[in-house]
């Protein structure tokens, strides 16, 4: 992964944004669009709680739906890193650090991946016409010597026919001019 050169000038939410997209890109598929600010004021209310955001806001979605991810981490690349490479199942439910991977092929491995790919995987979609929410909220450390961490929300929908939500943060404005590939 190749971060674009603005990348430390973003916003902890942009840069989250930016490497989801990455993730997509580098595998051959379609960027989201961008942020949105009905879609970053769920995820902020997420990350603020330490939990997945809930919902759409007052969004209504499309065929493709909506997921939402979450990670308790020290940077916005180990929560990627946790999403996408280390979201399965680990052997054993206590080196496993998706609470929702129960064993080895659970219904709840690899869902942050899923999510980040494509929205609604089951259906074999690419949603092309996503826009994204994303938040990061600290989290105090516990005890004397414990470091606070991050957490890092974000919400993916594609738009029901018709709604046309305007981006705040815009992959075509934001970030492919600052991408050193011309492939993107």
């Amino acid at each position: 992964m190749v971060l674009p050169s603005n990348f430390q000038r973003l916003t902890t939410a942009e840069q989250l944004f930016v490497v989801i997209d990455l993730e997509r890109v580098d595998r051959g598929l379609a960027p989201y669009l961008g942020l949105t600010a009905n879609l970053d004021a769920v995820a902020r209310r997420g990350a603020a709680g330490n939990r997945d955001p809930a919902g759409t806001g007052a969004m209504a979605v499309g065929l493709d739906g909506a997921g939402t991810i979450w990670a308790e981490d020290y940077s916005v690349l180990m929560a990627d890193f946790g999403w996408m490479e280390n979201d399965g199942w680990q052997g054993s439910l206590r080196a496993t650090t998706n609470v929702s991977c129960r064993s080895p092929h659970g219904q709840g491995c690899w869902g942050h991946r899923d999510i980040i790919l494509a929205v609604d995987t089951r259906h074999g979609r690419n949603c092309q016409s996503c826009v994204v929410g994303a938040a990061y909220a600290t989290i105090p450390g516990v005890g004397r010597d414990a470091a606070p961490s991050g957490s890092y929300a974000a919400v993916i929908a594609q738009p029901a026919p018709g709604v046309h939500p305007r981006l705040v943060f815009s992959w075509a404005r934001e970030v492919v001019p600052f991408l050193v590939s011309s492939k993107r």
